[in-house]
């Protein structure tokens, strides 16, 4: 007998890129800030929804950071330095990536 399976509710599939880079010195203070960012189309096709995490290097501690827009273009390459451009200049960025360290200084201040 063959099992019947039922469709899906609407299962939604979604490809995202990535790329990652080291935060420099001067930014932030720290050469051990890796900043990655999974990224891809939004629902209306026109837009790049960025989705930006910060770790310590050579460690398990990430935590997500911030959310940027950016519009599409043509390159894949061209289109990592639009996100990367636009997280530099959020101030949102830089808001939540000290709070971020922040908690991360907390918690393992408590922790030694």
């Amino acid at each position: 007998m063959e099992e019947q399976r039922t469709p899906s509710a609407g299962i939604d599939i979604q490809r995202y890129a990535f790329f990652r880079f080291m935060l420099p010195e001067e930014e932030i203070g720290r050469n051990d800030i890796e900043i990655t960012v999974d990224y891809g189309v939004d629902v209306d096709n026109k837009t790049v929804v960025a989705n930006v995490w910060a770790r310590l290097e050579n460690t398990m501690v990430k935590g997500f950071v911030y959310t940027e827009y950016v519009p599409i273009v043509d390159k894949g390459e061209q289109q990592c330095r639009l996100i990367a451009a636009a997280i530099n200049r959020n101030p949102l960025f830089h808001q939540h990536l000290h709070a971020f360290l922040a908690w991360v200084q907390q918690h393992f201040a408590e922790n030694q």
